[in-house]
């Protein structure tokens, strides 16, 4: 059963939200002060708090700030009126979910009830196999439900083997289109004379070795999502056709002159830093502006590190039961050093790491020394820079930091200290 909590001073409305509490089965509670609110939601936890901005003893926005601070995933409805609608910037930076302006409509409360059962129904249906603790990615699976369940276009930002796409099939299983198809295509894997068969499909005799027809990826993608893995490396002088698809929700195929409906939702991946290949004239900026309405960024497994052991435990347990082994445990030791790491590979890098481990371990506890970390070996087989000129040694410096951050430029100035173009200018020179 669901609890709801408000906190109201005044109770002009308590039958017209009890109505709709007592007709989804939801067991209410009402309170006029803040500082009892605030004491009930420690002993309690509620899945949806109402408070009234103008309470008199506290004021709404530093409870909604307490609430947020206790971290009980409470959906938060802030209550005002006209008079106090000023404070709903503050509020919303706050954190909470929707506001309500008073008197309140029967009509519009039950509306923002049912979306929240929506969204409480979405919340359930969590991949399984996506292993999370850190703060920043329970943010970010939050936002993730929320992006579900409508239907524009989102583009995943994130390093290479961050779990980009994880996050698109994600988004696919807890959306509307779920029991409809789920079709990737990896765009950097495809030969750039056959990017627009594997888009559109093609007729038969359309060109030499078309001896049948033959459907594309957003055909097969009708109804459901398509995912664009590396959008960045598609050519772009296909670039001009996607950007129709997406305007128009129709195409050709190779070789026909039938315009062909379809209805799908767009989900693009890279690596890349975007803005960098649209100043590069590597990407069509009217394009990417349709791909990314709504964008997510993934961060890298060195910036989440609660994440870490869950997921090397996840991962032992995959490998053993892939490779017939008994599960192994990670020593103290072994976990320090995972921990140490800054894993340029991400999430992927990890699990080859546990695989390795639970294969090569012949016992049941994995020591720091079966933790192979194919970064650490680098430095003994490098140059050394002893007998090195500075302008070499700066080189292999950028080398370096291009292959930490997955040839990044912006990111990996960053690191380097200087301004992108001072990097471009260095490479410039480097040939």
């Amino acid at each position: 059963m669901k609890r709801i909590l408000v906190i109201d001073p005044t109770n002009s409305y308590l039958d017209t939200i009890k109505e709709i509490t007592d007709a989804n089965n939801f067991e209410l509670k009402w309170t006029k002060k803040g500082a009892t609110g605030l004491e009930m939601i420690t002993k309690h936890l509620y899945d949806i708090i109402f408070v009234e901005l103008n309470l008199s003893d506290i004021d709404g926005r530093a409870v909604i700030a307490k609430i947020n601070e206790m971290n009980k995933d409470s959906v938060i409805i802030a209550l005002t009126d006209i008079k106090n609608v000023a404070k709903m910037s503050d509020s919303l930076r706050l954190g909470i979910r929707d506001f309500i302006l008073k008197p309140i409509d029967k009509e519009k409360l039950t509306t923002l009830f049912d979306k929240l059962m929506v969204e409480s129904t979405l919340a359930k249906k969590e991949a399984p196999s996506f292993i999370y603790e850190s703060a920043v990615m329970k943010k970010l699976i939050s936002e993730v439900r929320l992006i579900a369940s409508c239907q524009a276009n989102v583009f995943i930002h994130g390093e290479s083997g961050s779990g980009k796409e994880e996050i698109a099939k994600m988004i696919h299983d807890l959306s509307p289109r779920q029991q409809n198809p789920f079709i990737k295509v990896n765009c950097a894997a495809i030969p750039d004379t056959l990017v627009e068969s594997e888009f559109f499909g093609h007729e038969k005799g359309a060109f030499t070795g078309a001896h049948q027809a033959r459907l594309g990826r957003f055909e097969r993608a009708d109804t459901g999502t398509l995912l664009l893995d590396e959008i960045s490396e598609v050519p772009f002088t296909l670039q001009a056709k996607l950007l129709r698809i997406i305007q128009e929700q129709e195409f050709e195929r190779i070789g026909s002159t039938e315009s062909k409906k379809v209805d799908v939702r767009l989900i693009s991946t890279s690596n890349r830093d975007m803005l960098e290949a649209i100043a590069d004239r590597h990407f069509r900026e009217d394009l990417y502006y349709r791909l990314n309405v709504v964008p997510i960024y993934i961060p890298p497994l060195r910036e989440r590190k609660a994440d870490i052991l869950p997921l090397a435990e996840k991962f032992l347990e995959i490998a053993a039961e892939k490779n017939h082994r008994n599960t192994k445990t990670l020593s103290v030791e072994a976990r320090d050093k995972l921990l140490a790491y800054h894993f340029p590979g991400n999430v992927r890098e990890l699990m080859n790491i546990c695989e390795r481990s639970s294969i090569m371990v012949s016992g049941d506890i994995i020591g720091s020394d079966d933790i192979f970390l194919q970064s650490q070996t680098a430095p003994k087989q490098a140059e050394d820079t002893a007998n090195k000129t500075l302008e070499q040694i700066e080189a292999i410096a950028i080398v370096k930091t291009l292959k930490r951050y997955a040839d990044n430029k912006t990111q990996a100035a960053k690191a380097l200290g200087i301004s992108v173009k001072t990097l471009r200018a260095k490479l410039s020179k480097l040939g």
